[in-house]
């Protein structure tokens, strides 16, 4: 299908912006820091080009708005080289997300979502139990919800699949692709073998429930783990090494 340059209407799209960046950071001791910062964030509006568009009898796309996003967060670090803890809060105040899905026509829709918010709490630890043994974990808890999203990407079976109406407003509801608690555990055990080095480690990954859909209401992935372990063994002289190991060895069945 072809169009005369007339036929074109394209908006303007202008797209600046400065994106400060503000870090406090206090050091009561050689061992332990504490921190705060204030940063903020932009991603350029967009024509949808790729998804929205109406061809005839005029060229006709959406502008997707600027995504912008405003983000604190204050934290602690400490390491005495036995001990490694890490700890912090965050909060992230989105202005128009933008929000890819698909039509039930095969192509993608960009959108914004009106307000958005994330907000949580991390924190990791490692301790060297030995010169062998070494422990570690993290966790996270996170608060992920679309505050307001007018318009938003709900899938409705239709007569050519799936099909996406207009006019659906969501209200709190989880963001895509965001598990609220996510956390993992790990051990590397290394001692001499054969004048060499061997090396034992393992970690197991945990995700609680998340949604695909980019409504962050359908779809869902039920919370899984995924355990992993690897044996390595290096030469003497630190010219080869030997591994083997194997991912998600519960066998447990998740969709990516």
């Amino acid at each position: 299908y072809s169009v005369g340059p007339a036929q074109f209407d394209l908006p303007s799209i202008k797209n600046d912006k400065v994106t400060p960046r503000v870090v406090v950071r206090y050091k009561p001791s050689s061992q332990a820091s504490i921190y705060a910062s204030f940063t903020q964030g932009y991603k350029a509006g967009v024509i949808d080009a790729g998804g929205s568009c109406q061809y005839p009898p005029t060229f006709v796309c959406n502008t997707v708005k600027p995504e912008k996003i405003n983000a604190y967060e204050v934290g602690a670090k400490f390491d005495n080289r036995i001990i490694s803890l890490e700890a912090a809060a965050f909060y992230y105040d989105y202005k128009n997300l933008q929000v890819s899905s698909y039509s039930g026509q095969g192509h993608a829709n960009i959108t914004n979502a009106a307000s958005s918010e994330i907000y949580g709490l991390e924190g990791s630890a490692r301790v060297n139990v030995s010169d062998a043994l070494v422990l570690a974990g993290g966790a996270s808890w996170t608060h992920a919800r679309y505050k307001e999203f007018h318009d938003a990407p709900v899938y409705l079976p239709g007569a050519f699949g799936f099909q996406i109406p207009n006019g659906i407003t969501l209200r709190n509801v989880p963001m895509q692709r965001t598990p609220e608690f996510t956390g993992n555990l790990s051990a590397t055990y290394t001692t001499e073998l054969a004048r060499g080095e061997l090396q034992l480690s393992s970690n197991i990954y945990y995700s609680s429930k998340l949604y695909f859909a980019p409504s962050g209401t359908q779809f869902p992935q039920r919370g899984y783990e995924v355990l992993s372990a690897r044996a390595q063994w290096t030469n003497p002289s630190d010219t080869m090494t030997l591994g083997i190991w194997g991912n998600n060895l519960t066998n447990n069945r998740h969709l990516v």
